[in-house]
């Protein structure tokens, strides 16, 4: 007798000498479903079911409409996810005495709370959350480009795994509340995972674009998502034939995007556009990135900008030619070095412009999801 999980098809055999001779249950390997088994009268070798409640639709209705008691009598806040969205189950794990109170599952719960607002429209209707995990995203370009230290600050992300893909949704450095970029990552598209030497970093490693590297993860969340997205990835699986992955997401609609567009294609919300962004910062540094919406990296290195200003100043009313020429190279060094870093940061994803359309139809648009 066969029986197929229904939350990620896994397939498992039993023989005859095993079949129970009534309802059963097991908990999924794969997913951690725990998966109903309702045995035919006729049930025997080779016969193959899909592990569904139907036959029992009082017990489906409680459980697609409540979550684990447990979970909710030592969390009751918990009953702010809809149950179809979110696995609690699978996300929250108890511990050896069978509690559910512990740190780890506090920080998920805080995480999730975080982005679930914008969970609550990205996800599809039959797409669940399965696993979370805070990470810092690692960009070498950044701390070769001088500042790039202070981009930290804006390159914390809340990772969710689901049961379709893996989304990374951009947040504030103290990751409350979510900012700027969203991403995605296909299993199908991914080659493989694997964590940095202390164990609280993940690298992917994708069949198309650059790898992605994730910091600062926790060891045990970090170790269960490896486990999570080895288990879903296909390394044998062949992509579409497109130009470029569209691992980018349109803040508004939620749409998948390829690289260098100035509006997404199907809402006709506006980008920030990463050339006026670093024109700015080639003019003035920080004005960039405050267009950009990172005003406190902005000021800071405004701060630093008149500081040059200031010693150029000085060296020009002290009247020596060769230390002036020496201030005005380090100023365009400067600029062109915070306009660079500027342009790497809006290259990373969209985020919106203030100015939008404002007509109904793309309004309307603006409201439905790819």
């Amino acid at each position: 007798m066969n029986v197929i999980c229904p939350q990620c098809n896994a397939t498992y055999h039993f023989p005859e000498n095993k079949i129970p001779d009534r309802r059963a249950s097991f908990q999924c390997k794969r997913c951690g479903k725990r998966v109903m088994v309702e045995v035919p009268a006729a049930a025997g070798a080779g016969q193959v079911r899909k592990a569904e409640s139907r036959a029992h639709p009082s017990e489906e209705v409680r459980a697609s409409a409540s979550h684990n008691r447990a979970i909710v009598s030592e969390f009751p806040e918990v009953t702010a996810f809809a149950s179809e969205k979110y696995a609690l189950e699978h996300l929250l794990l108890p511990d050896k005495k069978g509690r559910y109170k512990t740190r780890l599952n506090k920080l998920k719960l805080k995480l999730l709370g975080a982005v679930q607002s914008t969970l609550e429209k990205l996800l599809d209707q039959d797409e669940q959350v399965l696993h979370v995990a805070a990470a810092t995203a690692y960009y070498p370009a950044e701390l070769f480009l001088g500042n790039g230290w202070m981009t930290l600050l804006y390159n914390r992300y809340i990772i969710v795994g689901t049961n379709k893909r893996l989304v990374a949704v951009n947040t504030d450095y103290k990751m409350k509340k979510p900012t700027h970029y969203l991403f995605q990552f296909s299993f199908n598209g991914i080659k493989k995972i694997s964590r940095g030497l202390f164990g609280t970093s993940l690298v992917l490693t994708r069949k198309k674009g650059k790898r992605r590297i994730f910091n600062g993860i926790r060891r045990v969340l970090a170790a269960e998502l490896k486990t999570f997205v080895s288990s879903r990835i296909d390394p044998t699986a062949n992509l579409e034939a497109t130009a470029s992955p569209q691992d980018n997401l349109c803040p508004t609609c939620f749409t998948p995007l390829a690289g260098k567009l100035v509006s997404c294609p199907k809402c006709r919300a506006l980008f920030k556009n990463p050339r006026k962004a670093a024109l700015r910062s080639l003019l003035l540094p920080g004005w960039g990135d405050v267009y950009l919406g990172h005003r406190f990296l902005g000021v800071c290195e405004m701060l630093g900008s008149l500081l040059i200003w200031g010693i150029i100043a000085a060296m020009y009313f002290l009247d020596d030619p060769a230390n002036l020429v020496m201030g005005l190279v380090f100023l365009l060094f400067y600029n062109g070095l915070d306009g660079l870093l500027t342009l790497h940061m809006a290259k990373k994803g969209y985020s919106l412009e203030k100015t939008q359309p404002q007509t109904a139809p793309l309004g309307q648009l603006s409201m439905n999801r790819a």
